[in-house]
């Protein structure tokens, strides 16, 4: 997918292993990343994925929502209840995928992303320890997903749900970008 820079997760990330006085080798060691890869979401130079942010933020004891940018002000006009379009907090990953938090808080009970896929954009997933139920809604696009061993073809139009102690893999197949909307509970993120 070649260079991608983003000055936000980077800098969080170093203030966190900082805050957890922990040198890059010791995080490498925490979360089963490089030294090398990890120098460069520190300093802005490539984007995680999905799964290395999720092995970083377990490392720094944090859920991965804390490296999801947004506006604070705007969060805290809106009391807890709205959460604007302008206004949503996002996270970029390396592999195509743009994560956009749609509920004013993680202190409920049920969390909705928004995941924006680039043509060709792909992730993989390792099974999770914890119960978590998640569903998702085909709102444009096409999306592929592995579970297990299993493969399924979506499009617009098409909802599922995942097990969450499941390894899964999913695809945009299509030339254009595909929108997903996911449910999450309890809040992953």
């Amino acid at each position: 997918m070649g260079k991608r820079e983003d000055p936000g997760i980077g800098p969080e990330i170093r203030k966190l292993r900082n805050a957890n006085a922990l040198n890059l080798e010791a995080l490498s060691r925490k979360c089963g990343l490089s030294i090398g890869y990890l120098s460069l979401i520190e300093r802005g130079l490539t984007l995680p994925s999905v799964h290395s942010l999720h092995k970083i933020a377990e490392a720094l004891k944090v859920t991965p929502s804390w490296f999801f940018a947004g506006s604070e002000a705007q969060r805290s006009k809106e009391g807890g209840i709205v959460v604007r379009k302008g206004s949503r907090r996002q996270i970029s990953y390396d592999s195509g995928v743009t994560d956009y938090l749609l509920s004013p808080s993680l202190d409920q009970k049920i969390e909705l992303i928004l995941s924006v896929l680039e043509a060709g954009a792909r992730w993989e997933e390792e099974p999770v320890t914890i119960d978590i139920e998640e569903s998702g809604f085909v709102i444009s696009g096409r999306l592929t997903v592995w579970i297990d061993r299993r493969k399924v073809d979506l499009e617009a139009g098409d909802s599922f749900v995942l097990d969450s102690r499941s390894k899964r893999k999913f695809l945009n197949p299509g030339p254009d970008s595909a929108q997903v909307l996911w449910a999450v509970t309890p809040p992953y993120f």
